[in-house]
């Protein structure tokens, strides 16, 4: 079922590539950039408020399940739009997106250092395509060690839908991107590479101070594990120091009703660079790397969910 599954979204994506190569400057692509930019910056910020509402309600398992959590999830991405917010915590607000859904037992929480940590986890599938753990994590995070241990989440301009990416849809979708992470104080990967190092400099201010960070090391979401790109293992050496603070493993997977997080021991990648600090450059050494995280994070899932991990987990 998982190969099955694997190899659907696969030929989905491609057949998708192909429209979007074919939309992309088309005289549709450009009529509909011309319609979005006329609009003043506070009309297209109140559409991207709807779109993105819409966009969550809609699709199989993707909506809120309650009125509760529908209603919440509005008042939510109405947040966005408030410039004199305090930032929107992912623990205050997943009692209300969640509603209807088990997520309050969480799996190891014993092992959530009381230190500094980079939270590492895959991408499931469910609700809010799949954005729900970021809520269940923060939940449990706060919950197990008070809400200033709630890791700030990476985030990144960019979709890697080509259908938005490769047409005038990426617009919205930028500037949906912004919004959100301003409110909810995430580090924000721009189009900008500089923003890289400046990302990377936040993240370490972070870590030196006491506080956690997190993110997804899948792309999109997935009922398959994939294999974690060596740019993961990059970036982890780079805000760590070459390996100072611990990455703290996730496993994050629906069945039906319930949403499922586990926490994994905490471990160090230090080891893989030995003495030679340089090696943080070297490509097989960050692909190491990114193995390492993604074999621990597949250790938390159950077996049907490890996808490319499956054989090297050992159980």
């Amino acid at each position: 079922m998982g190969s099955l599954e694997r190899d659907l979204g696969q030929i989905g994506g491609k057949v998708r590539g192909l429209v979007a190569e074919r939309l992309s400057g088309s005289v549709l692509d450009k009529a509909l950039e011309r319609a979005i930019l006329a609009w003043d910056q506070e009309s297209r910020d109140k559409f991207i408020i709807w779109e993105t509402y819409l966009m969550y309600q809609f699709g199989r398992g993707h909506g809120g399940k309650t009125g509760l959590a529908r209603k919440s999830g509005l008042k939510w991405i109405k947040g966005w739009l408030d410039e004199g917010r305090t930032f929107l915590r992912a623990s205050e607000y997943a009692g209300l997106l969640l509603d209807g859904f088990n997520f309050e037992d969480a799996r190891g929480v014993e092992k959530i250092p009381e230190g500094p940590t980079y939270y590492c986890m895959n991408h499931p599938k469910g609700l809010m395509h799949g954005n729900w753990y970021t809520f269940a994590v923060g939940y449990h995070t706060a919950k197990a060690r008070g809400v200033e241990h709630e890791p700030r989440w990476f985030h990144a301009e960019w979709s890697n839908e080509p259908l938005i990416e490769k047409t005038s849809l990426r617009i919205l979708y930028t500037r949906g991107a912004q919004m959100m992470s301003a409110a909810c104080n995430n580090l924000l990967f721009t189009r900008d590479r500089d923003s890289v190092m400046k990302v990377v400099g936040e993240a370490q201010n972070e870590l030196t101070g006491g506080r956690s960070i997190a993110m997804s090391v899948e792309a999109a979401e997935s009922g398959q594990f994939h294999r974690v790109h060596r740019g993961i293992g990059r970036l982890y050496m780079a805000i760590t120091g070459a390996g100072n603070f611990p990455v703290t493993p996730v496993g994050v997977w629906r069945n039906k009703d319930d949403l499922n997080v586990r926490f994994g021991e905490p471990f160090y990648l230090r080891d893989l660079l030995g003495d030679n600090i340089s090696a943080i450059f070297d490509k097989g050494v960050n692909q190491r790397a990114a193995d390492k995280i993604g074999l621990e994070i597949a250790k938390q899932l159950p077996a049907q969910h490890r996808g490319y991990y499956g054989a090297l987990t050992g159980r």
